[in-house]
């Protein structure tokens, strides 16, 4: 996969309820790290997992298959910290 393909292949986030690219899951979507879904999410689409053992040092692949999803409340608390961040922290 080349660069330019991590913008190019898009699909709806089942998180968040729209589409996003391959490179928001890798990068944007968990603070600079892939999301712990996308694996679930790309699999269908191209071979993710050589992708990511490819790009990711093999810690923080381990990091990423064995990481548990947090659950929904946790989940909004991180999303609005972020939404914040992004904001300046107001």
């Amino acid at each position: 996969m080349k660069p330019e393909d991590l913008d190019r292949f898009e699909r709806r986030c089942p998180r968040l309820g729209g589409p996003v690219s391959f490179r928001y899951c890798l990068r944007a979507e968990n603070q600079g790290k892939p999301c712990h879904k996308t694996i679930d999410c790309w699999w269908e689409h191209f071979d993710v997992v050589t992708f990511l053992k490819e790009h990711l040092s093999e810690k923080a692949f381990k990091a990423l298959t064995e990481r548990r999803p947090m659950n929904k409340v946790s989940s909004l608390v991180d999303l609005i910290a972020q939404a914040r961040n992004r904001m300046g922290g107001k």
